[in-house]
Order: C-alpha cells, then structure tokens, then sequence
C-alpha cells in the first residue's frame, strides 16, 4: 500500500472529470443530510447547511484520506441535542451556542490528541461497543423524530396512549403532519425496497442515494399541494445561507459543563471517521495516518465552530458515495461545497418550503440500519461473552444516557480482557508423530518424554495472573511425579514485567531445589533484550533459552545420554 499525500495530488490533472462528478453527486446528498442532521441535533436547519461549506474545505487541506467527506452526522448530531437538552436544566443558553462551544471544544480535543500522537486511540474502542452504541443511538434517534410526525412529546404521548380522549385529541389536532410524514416515510422505504438492497446496476445505486433528494422534493410539493405552509412546521426562513465569523462564548461554566459530552462527541467521531477512512483507503490500496486525521477533524471543528456551526465528522453513506462515483482526490469535496453554495443561492425559497417532518423521514430512513441485530446473534454464536458487552453498551446508553453507556460499554469490554487474562490459557505439548512441531496433547496424537514437562503459556505475564500462572504449573508437576525437566514455550508471551520477572526467578530457584531443570523456548526478541539487562539468564545458569522448542527437548536428551555413558563408564572402570 501506498501512503496518501492528498494535497500533492491535487496538482495532477489526473481524476478532475471523476473528482467534479462525484463533488456534484454527493453535493447532492449531502444538502438533505446537513438539514436534517442540524434538525436531528435541535438547531435551525441552516446550521447543518454550515457544517457542509467551510468545515470539508479545511478537513480536505489536512487530511490524509483522498475520498472521505466530511459533515453532520447523526450519532454526532442526536449527542449534540442531549448535550444541549442537560445544559438546559443548568443555564438558560440557546442550542446554537452549545453546538459552538461543543464544536470547539471537539476540535480542541482532537488537536491535543494530535499533538501527543495519540491517533492509536481508535483501537480503546472495540467492535462489540461500537456495535451497541450505534444501534441504540438509532433507536434513540428515531424516537427523537417521532415528535415532528405527532408535533407533541413522543414520551407524553406514549404514557398516555390508552387514554382514548388524549390520543384522539393529539391525531385530531396534528393529522397534517402525522398523514404527510407517514407517507413520506412509506415513499422512502417503499423507494428503497424497490431499489433493491444492493443494487445490481449503477442507475439504480444513484436513484437509492438520491432518495433523500426526492422527499424533500416530495415535501415540498405536498406542502405547495395542500396549501400547508401555515400549518405544516417548516425549516422556514433563512437569516444567511453563509456563515459568518463567531466568537465562542467564553464561560469556563459552561465549558466545563459541555466537556463530558465533547469528550465522548471528539471520541465517536474520531472512531466513525478513522473507520470509514480506513475502508475506503483499502479499496483504493492506500494507507491511513491516524494522526493527520486527527489534526484534520480537529481543524475542521474548529473551523465549525467559527462559522456558526455543529461539530462535523467522516460520514459514511456519503463517504462511499464520493468513492463510487469515482472521485479521486478531494477536489471533489470542493465541487460539493460548490454545489451547496449553489443551491443555497438560487433555491432559497425551496429549501425554506421544506417540512420538517420531510427530514424526519429522511433520518428515520438513514439510521434505521444502523440497528444491528446481525452482528449481535453472529457474536453469540462465537463468543457469548462479548456478546454480553454489546447487551451492556446498548442496554446503558438506552436506558442512562450517550457518554455513560458508552463508558460503561468501554468499561465492560476492559473488565472482560482483563478478566480473561487473570485464567491464561496454559498447552501442555507434546512431538507430533514424525514431524518436528509440538501441539497440545489434547488436541493431536503426540509422544512425549516421561520425565519432560512442555508448557505453552498463552498469554502476557504480569504481576494480576502470574500467580495463578505458579498454581496452575505446580498443579500439573504434582500429576507427574516423574518430571525432571520443565519447558516454557514462551512463543504467545508477548511482555512480562517486573513482578512477573522476579516470580519466575523465585519459582525457577524453588523448582531447581526439587531437581526439576526449567527451560525457556522461543523467547521474542523484545522480551530476551530486556530480561538479558537485568541478566536473568546468567542468575539462573546456562543453556536454560533456547530457540526452538525441539532444541531445548534435545538438549534435555543429550544431557541425558551424556550422564548415562559417564555413569555406565564408571561402572566400568570400577
């Protein structure tokens, strides 16, 4: 793979048609989504219209990725609004200065990260947490659409369900609404049913990403139709399509208050956008550096956060769009900017026509996927315990809130690692019959020597499990009364610290005082350096490493006929 160098492909004439292509098809898309996102988050619909214009432009100067775009996201947007709705209860600030404080506080994040190279970060979170989280934010999400389609309290509404005169009485006075975003809502999907699931032909991939497109055209029309615009809540009118400079609000309160959501916010989107950099950067044989990606979404929410706006992440419907409409350098992601600035200058008053409810349906639609039922049942199949990590995940953030279920899911996946390390898996080998490779005896047909003991150690060696490590080996020397000499094949240690180190010092001497020899095999490098500069090899004695395993048990036997021939020669000579 080759390490991407965006900017300097920039220069190329190479890929502009394919890049100016792509910028329009995803321009296209991105105008829906940016609406509704910043509807999803709380704030007026042009704020998600802002993220879309100068936010891409500074990501794609920095970047290392080629093809993935940048803007609201849902998950992104829905932390944003529960953000909001907490600081609410605290202070009277509106939702667009907590977007902008959240936005800079994000970008800070991110750059500080950068700044101590911590772009490795991405792997504390886990497939089977992220998997959790973002299925129950899709039901949270959804949910938070439901208002728009009955303009009342979702929550109000279900408790009082089964009161026959509040329910009539809520569908009675919002019928507008809830008969124009059902059938929007059945429009979509129906669209997209038809469209199929993976489409087999380039027109129908369009037409499925254009969907969004054509509801908003849809709401539009049934709004100018029925005559709705004064019932009907619209995104309404627009003080700027274009942002303009903004100074934070420079309450520490409030900064301190909003710094729990704007750590878990900079972690999701650092996560979500590595990851769709990384799928696209494979598909295009490249290489992504985490750390630029950090200093690129970093400057990008600091740049939302001047200009008015939410805090912007690699979105991936979008993202893949862009790369299968051919785009190859992000050029293209100035061709989609231009492409909103187009349409927020010349279809001002359609866009201000557009109901609400349109881009409920539109973010109902797009996150509906996002619930993951498959990769639950196939990781109960393979591993019932981590299984259990994306119950926990899903479970806390559903039922306590964004930021703490996704600790706790964090939390739950740390507790389960390090509760599998404490019971190290431990192999006793033995010869395969005519090869030279050793295997578990329990899983293969092997020979071994009666007085020799091989141990396969599968795990890292430190001060939580080397004591029940000492147990679990002095359990099977007390099954085989015979042993004389132990070998530690230590091929799956991948680090032994300090504690470790001095237990197996003690344990070594405390064996080698019962006449049993302990051998190491297969030692890593890494490991050899450190334990030769303290010099455990030359506290034990010599010959006690050897490279392979099959050295070490032929070393044991030489030593073994070497001592019989010295005792059998003793014989003689007396």
């Amino acid at each position: 793979m080759r390490i991407a160098s965006p900017q300097r492909e920039w220069l190329k004439a190479y890929g502009l048609g394919d890049d100016i292509i792509a910028g329009i098809l995803t321009g296209l898309i991105l105008i829906p989504q940016a609406l509704a996102y910043a509807s999803l988050a709380g704030l007026p619909a042009h704020i998600g219209l802002y993220a879309a214009l100068l936010p891409p432009v500074v990501y794609a100067l920095f970047a290392s990725s080629q093809v993935m775009s940048v803007g609201p996201v849902s998950v992104a947007a829905l932390m944003v609004a529960d953000a909001y709705s907490n600081a609410a209860v605290q202070t009277s600030i509106d939702a667009i200065s907590v977007s902008i404080v959240l936005a800079f506080e994000v970008g800070l994040i991110l750059l500080i990260l950068r700044m101590l190279r911590l772009g490795v970060m991405n792997t504390l979170l886990s497939h089977t947490v992220l998997s959790g989280f973002t299925s129950a934010a899709a039901i949270l999400i959804i949910f938070s659409q439901l208002d728009k389609f009955i303009e009342a309290d979702i929550s109000v509404f279900l408790n009082d369900m089964f009161s026959i005169s509040y329910s009539a009485s809520i569908l009675d006075a919002n019928h507008e609404s809830l008969y124009i975003g059902l059938g929007l809502l059945t429009c979509a999907i129906g669209l997209l049913q038809m469209l199929g699931k993976e489409p087999d032909y380039k027109w129908q991939k369009m037409a499925k990403r254009l969907v969004p497109l054509l509801i908003l055209v849809l709401g539009v029309f049934l709004v100018s139709l029925f005559q709705l615009a004064n019932t009907l809540p619209l995104v309404g009118h627009i003080p700027s399509f274009f942002p303009q400079l903004v100074i934070p609000s420079i309450d520490f309160s409030l900064w301190k208050l909003l710094l729990p959501s704007a750590l878990a916010i900079a972690f999701v989107a650092y996560i979500e956008s590595l990851s769709v950099a990384r799928v696209l950067a494979s598909r295009r044989q490249e290489r992504i550096d985490a750390n630029r990606e950090l200093l690129a979404l970093g400057a990008a929410n600091i740049t939302a956060g001047f200009s008015g706006a939410m805090p912007v992440a690699g979105g991936f419907s979008r993202s893949m769009v862009n790369y299968s409409s051919g785009a190859k350098t992000q050029r293209a992601t100035l061709v989609t900017v231009l492409v909103i600035i187009l349409a927020c200058t010349f279809a001002q008053t359609f866009i201000e026509k557009i109901p609400l409810v349109a881009l409920a349906a539109i973010i109902i639609v797009a996150v509906f996927p996002l619930i993951d039922i498959k990769t639950f049942e196939h990781t109960w199949q393979y591993d019932k315990a981590e299984a259990a990590v994306i119950a926990v995940t899903f479970s806390s953030v559903l039922l306590i809130g964004l930021e703490f279920g996704l600790l706790l899911g964090v939390l739950s996946a740390f507790i389960l690692h390090f509760k599998r390390s404490l019971k190290p898996h431990i192999a006793e080998l033995g010869q395969l019959n005519d090869r030279p490779e050793y295997r578990n005896v329990l899983r293969y047909e092997t020979r071994c020597d009666e007085d020799t003991l091989i141990l396969r150690i599968d795990e890292v060696l430190y001060f939580a499990n080397i004591t029940l490590i000492e147990d679990l080996i002095n359990d099977l020397l007390k099954t085989r009364q015979g042993v004389r000499h132990l070998i530690l094949a230590c091929n799956a240690v991948n680090h032994i610290d300090s504690h470790a180190l001095d237990s197996l010092l003690h344990m070594v001497k405390r064996l080698s005082e019962n006449d049993i020899d302990v051998h190491f095999s297969e030692v890593k490098g890494p490991i050899k350096d450190r334990l030769n500069r303290v010099g455990f090899e030359q506290q034990l004695a010599s010959k006690y490493f050897f490279f392979t395993t099959q050295d070490a048990v032929n070393y044991i036997r030489e030593h073994k006929s070497n001592s019989k021939e010295e005792a059998h020669h003793g014989q003689k000579i007396s």
